[in-house]
């Protein structure tokens, strides 16, 4: 809901949001493999999916995606538990909600805390959260408290980056059309005729802080054409 961008590019990202991930959904994809010169079909297990990422985008010169078989169930269970979602539900009144409503709640709730980007230029979501050794992240909260973790599977925990950069104070930074989103923290923003390179520029200097504040790594999610992160 409300996540920018067309079909093709949901499986290279494998794209989600709330508690969610396009790959659940997903029987095949279809790619023009520009190494065997041929169009090639893969089902979802040979798809590679992890955390925001996809055999497509690992090999980006590789595959160039042309369809997506997706398995929708009229019946699936809603999603309710991620942070916002039942409070905006029950702001709507929906007590027992539908999916439809559960989608509504989510663009609500997503208008609130993202720039939008046919007002201001932006990828959505610049940073991965992080994901790192569970003892490692209960370190890190023994420091800060109030610091977001999430279980992420056997001996892992996923972070917050939108909190670790957050606290290392970029949240609204500007530096000429180049910036931080005022709304949240894990969003860079093009003001006007910010460059590029501008844009890299900044976010390497922001997970450079990150990792010499807190030691952690942050990655970014969009794919960078032209220049490495």
């Amino acid at each position: 809901a409300l996540i920018p961008g067309l079909v093709g590019a949901a499986p290279i990202q494998n794209i989600g949001a709330y508690g969610t991930e396009v790959a659940e959904s997903i029987v095949w994809v279809e790619a023009w493999d520009r190494l065997a010169r041929g169009t090639v079909r893969l089902a979802r297990d040979e798809c590679g999916f992890g955390y925001r990422d996809s055999l497509f985008k690992r090999d980006p010169e590789r595959w160039i995606v042309t369809a997506v078989e997706f398995r929708l169930s009229r019946t699936a269970p809603l999603r309710l538990d991620y942070s916002g979602v039942r409070e905006e539900l029950a702001v709507m009144g929906a007590t027992a909600p539908t999916a439809p409503q559960v989608a509504e709640a989510v663009r609500r709730l997503r208008r609130r805390k993202l720039p939008d980007p046919a007002v201001i230029g932006n990828a959505g979501s610049f940073f991965k959260n992080p994901v790192i050794d569970a003892i490692a992240a209960e370190r890190l909260r023994e420091a800060y408290p109030d610091a977001p973790v999430f279980p992420a599977g056997l001996a892992l925990s996923k972070l917050s980056a939108a909190w670790l950069i957050e606290r290392c104070g970029w949240r609204g930074h500007r530096e000429g059309d180049a910036g931080i989103a005022a709304q949240h923290a894990l969003v860079l923003v093009n003001h006007g005729h910010a460059s590029g390179a501008q844009l890299v520029a900044l976010a390497r200097r922001v997970a450079e802080s990150v990792q010499q504040r807190f030691g952690v790594r942050l990655e970014p999610e969009p794919r960078i054409v032209g220049a490495r992160f």
